[in-house]
């Protein structure tokens, strides 16, 4: 009977022990800096398991409404290449009291061929989109262009939170029909990626920069100038066709008031149907209508803690590719206290710095406390940027200087709450619904959400991202316990109406959570215990009285 509980207790323990030992050698920082706005900023010279490292982090609380997130960008728009200080010092001075600090984004092209300095990621703006959340293409779980369904965001509150991002459904109606636009702001993917993308319908905005960067290859483009609405979730924008671009020839400009439709193969003779002074309009729906309060997105790689577990698709074996690798790393994360934590670790300097895994960052992000957190570009990108009385690059980034980026994630002062008036946001006439029923089926994207590609610069192949069960906020690395749960940000509405319903906590996943569960069994066990010791009393007692 000892033996038997002895095991039981044994196994009631095994939850707590999976937590293992630290990544950092010392785990106290070697530099502790207050930057004003309620930002601290943090310095590591330590070392793990696999040598030395520099780290540095930025935390800040947005509750507190000191600070809040922005994006970096290349002349303030999602085309163009330049280095974080760069982008930094440019938004200092569009920002009141200034940039207080930042890292670099999300993947982007490194190929002229794909659109040199475009983005991969999602972005939001003030609530406006300046890319859409990427979809796959075909079903393919690693586009050509890549697909990065993760993010850091920020709802109008200025509260953060990371997550899966949002599919978008955005459409194009004229008087007669309407139809599917795959992207905002991305490269029309026909010429060399036509196998994926045949019928390709892309918007581009005044955001995207001076023209759409497309190829002659013959497409159409349609110039429409804006009447009202803006490109953002929930949304209808009401405009009038201004002039068709010239047949085939593409890379038109983007004037003031104006967005510009473009189209191949099936969709160029769409748009070559249209006439100057239509009447068009365009619809922007998330899946999920929480994320119309969204007033900043920064798309990642790939998922690190999910839910206060490390992602069951991680794996720290030598298996595993360019993860297994070690890199200068850039990660960012949201504490359970709602806390954000921006991350960076120098690599691939030999006596200063070496690096770490990816595993290894998903741990390091588990002992800062954060209960979900993203992997962002790495490698030579790697790059952070405080402001302790002038801007300046606080690590040291791998190439020897600093990577010209296309976009980045900056720490600026509270201004207050965007203009995300959703009792203003205009609405469609009566229109046809966009399922292309006249046209036949669509070759296009479909909507449905793949895993991310890789940058091969930072890492390997996604492995897959399952969702572990939910705990309580950790104190230390943890492993997932073998269980996929799933955890789709369409779940989570329907999870929290649940629990205000009848007051039982519901999972991601719509059932009862893992939380719960365990919670059950190890009250069963202890039951159990306590049943177990009364029958071994009253055994003893018989036998004595026997």
């Amino acid at each position: 009977m000892k033996k038997a509980a002895a095991v039981l207790f044994v196994i009631l323990l095994i939850p707590v022990m999976v937590s293992g030992a630290a990544v950092l050698k010392n785990e106290n920082p070697s530099k502790t800096e207050n930057l004003g706005y309620g930002v601290t900023y943090e310095y590591w010279d330590t070392s793990t398991e696999s040598g030395e490292i520099k780290m540095h982090s930025l935390s800040f609380n947005p509750s507190e409404k000191k600070a809040e997130l922005k994006l970096g960008l290349s002349n303030r728009s999602v085309t163009g290449l330049r280095p974080l200080l760069g982008m930094s010092q440019d938004a200092d001075s569009i920002y009141e009291g200034g940039v207080i600090g930042g890292i670099n984004g999300g993947f982007f092209s490194m190929d002229i061929s794909e659109g040199l300095g475009i983005p991969f990621d999602f972005m939001v703006q003030d609530g406006e989109l300046y890319t859409s959340p990427p979809v796959p293409y075909k079903g393919e779980p690693n586009p050509p262009n890549g697909c990065d369904p993760y993010c850091i965001a920020m709802y109008d509150d200025n509260t953060a939170f990371v997550d899966y991002a949002p599919h978008m459904d955005i459409t194009f109606y004229t008087e007669d029909n309407s139809y599917t636009v795959n992207h905002i702001n991305r490269m029309r993917m026909d010429g060399s990626y036509s196998d994926y993308c045949p019928d390709a319908l892309v918007l581009y905005t005044d955001k995207f920069g001076a023209s759409t960067m497309t190829d002659s290859t013959g497409g159409q483009e349609v110039v429409i100038r804006v009447k009202k609405g803006k490109v953002r979730g929930g949304d209808v924008l009401e405009g009038t066709v201004e002039r068709l671009a010239e047949p085939g020839k593409g890379n038109t400009g983007i004037e003031d008031g104006c967005v510009v439709l473009s189209g191949c193969n099936f969709y160029k003779d769409m748009l070559r149907g249209l006439k100057p002074g239509q009447t068009v309009y365009f619809s922007f729906e998330y899946a999920q209508e929480r994320w119309n309060n969204v007033k900043f997105a920064m798309g990642g790689v790939q998922m690190l803690i999910i839910d206060g577990w490390i992602n069951s698709g991680l794996s720290g074996s030598s298996d595993t590719g360019g993860y297994s690798s070690l890199s200068p790393m850039t990660a960012v994360g949201v504490k359970k206290d709602g806390m954000v934590i921006m991350l960076t670790v120098d690599g691939r300097q030999p006596g200063y710095s070496k690096g770490i895994t990816v595993y290894q960052l998903a741990q390091l992000m588990l002992e800062q406390g954060c209960y979900n957190a993203i992997h962002l570009d790495g490698g030579g990108s790697t790059t952070m940027v405080i402001n302790d009385g002038g801007l300046k690059v606080a690590n040291s980034p791998s190439d020897g200087a600093q990577r010209s980026l296309a976009n980045g994630i900056l720490l600026v002062p509270y201004d207050g709450e965007p203009d995300i008036v959703k009792d203003s946001f205009n609405t469609l006439p009566d229109t046809p619904s966009a399922d292309n029923s006249d046209t036949g089926s669509q070759s296009g994207p479909s909507a449905s959400q793949s895993g991310p590609a890789g940058n091969p610069e930072s890492s390997g192949e996604n492995a897959g991202t399952q969702s572990p069960p939910d705990s309580a906020e950790p104190t230390g690395p943890q492993t997932n316990d073998g269980t996929e749960v799933t955890d789709s940000a369409e779940n989570k509405e329907s999870a929290a109406e649940a629990e205000e319903s009848d007051g039982t906590e519901v999972s991601e996943n719509g059932g009862v959570s893992a939380a719960i569960i365990i919670t059950a069994v190890s009250v069963t066990a202890a039951a159990a215990l306590a049943a177990g010791a009364i029958l071994l009393y009253r055994f003893k007692r018989r036998k004595k009285e026997q």
